[in-house]
């Protein structure tokens, strides 16, 4: 008998966001967005713990009881506004604020938001659904899933990458009417692309906060960089709690990073080692400094104007901002046939003198926007608004 096999590319997924307060969706919730991931993997995990006892044979083995079971979702994607980057963004920190960016003649309406970390470490509650579009196979719905750890990787020479790990309870099985065919919005932006990257770097002389000047403060040379947020999520089970629901402990907040830039004229090794450009012996103090890496894109659209076609812009943009980064250290080659480059490792930290600033702000900026509706946010793209009229 021959067997034709199924490709890999009938896989999909999608993210959607819990509702508690509505009685139609509080079990799960249609994905608002579908993601167009590079990879996804369940990591889905039974513990067991095995029985043993002597019964006069060599044999210690009774068998093995499963005492827990549980699963931490990921995904990779490429930078795509409004087609999941927001939504791991949000659900990662928890607090998002959005504000309309109203157009001109020549460049379209636009929705920005800014997306911090939550005080108290509630984090969006999401359901995440993954399937394999053949009639013999359901969806698996990774249920009450809190995003544990996202981590941005940004190169000059690659296209930006976005991974997102979470702690789910053990994915439920579908049935035959789960299979659905992912349908995408229109006027969805394509992929951000390496070449429109942008780094920025504020060092904090002698203590001295200063804010980022774009004109000034652009990093010559970076060749990688990695930027990961991790909330440090376990899964735990307690008494009476259904096999395969999980408790999520939420934890410290981290944020972290590295980058890799070309050595041109500023010795940051030396700024780490002194606190300054100049300095000759190395200072007792941490060196401080902002941070920001940033996206900046645009593509057209044409609307129906008075009975004309007008061309718009769409401007884009991706940002990350680490308000008060400790570089925690910098190192450059000392040899070898390659040219010299500058390593550096920092964290987020809280603002000087200002307990209870933002380790992380993200910003994102496009012509979709996040739709409230049904007591939720349910991170739903529209189409551009109709503004003929």
């Amino acid at each position: 008998m021959m067997v034709v096999s199924k490709s890999n590319a009938l896989h999909f997924a999608g993210v959607g966001l819990k509702d508690t307060t509505s009685a139609t969706t509080e079990d799960y919730t249609y994905p608002g967005v579908f993601v167009k991931f590079t990879e996804f993997s369940g990591n889905k995990e039974i513990e067991t713990e095995t029985d043993e006892g002597h019964t006069g044979r060599r044999t210690l083995n009774l068998g093995e009881n499963r005492s827990k079971a549980s699963a931490s979702p990921e995904m990779t994607d490429n930078f795509r506004l409004n087609q999941g980057l927001e939504d791991f963004c949000y659900y990662a920190l928890g607090k998002m604020v959005e504000t309309t960016q109203t157009g001109t003649g020549s460049t379209a309406t636009t929705f920005k938001q800014v997306i911090t970390p939550t005080t108290t470490g509630d984090l969006p509650i999401a359901h995440i659904l993954h399937g394999f579009n053949d009639d013999t196979q359901g969806c698996r719905i990774y249920k009450n899933a809190v995003a544990n750890e996202i981590t941005f990787t940004m190169n000059s020479e690659e296209k930006p990458t976005v991974k997102c790990a979470f702690v789910s309870d053990y994915p439920t099985y579908g049935d035959d009417s789960s299979i659905i065919s992912p349908t995408f919005g229109a006027y969805l932006p394509k992929a951000l692309k390496a070449g429109s990257l942008s780094v920025y770097f504020k060092p904090f002389i002698d203590d001295v906060v200063a804010t980022i000047d774009e004109s000034t403060d652009r990093i010559e040379c970076l060749t990688e960089s990695e930027v990961s947020v991790n909330n440090n999520i376990e899964a735990s089970t307690c008494a009476g709690t259904e096999f395969g629901e999980a408790n999520k402990d939420v934890k410290n907040l981290e944020v972290s990073g590295n980058m890799t830039l070309r050595y041109v004229t500023q010795d940051i090794e030396r700024l780490f080692a002194t606190g300054s450009y100049t300095g000759e012996k190395v200072s007792e103090e941490s060196i401080y400094g902002a941070l920001r890496f940033k996206y900046v894109t645009s593509y057209t659209i044409t609307e129906e104007v008075d009975d004309e076609t007008v061309t718009k812009t769409v401007p884009l943009l991706f940002q990350i901002d680490l308000p008060n980064a400790c570089i925690s250290n910098a190192e450059s080659s000392e040899s070898g046939d390659d040219v010299k480059t500058i390593t550096m490792e920092l964290s987020a930290t809280e603002e000087l003198g200002n307990i209870g600033g933002d380790l992380i702000k993200i910003t994102c900026q496009s012509a979709m926007q996040f739709m409230t509706g049904d007591n939720v946010t349910t991170h739903k793209c529209v189409d551009v608004p109709d503004t003929s009229s």
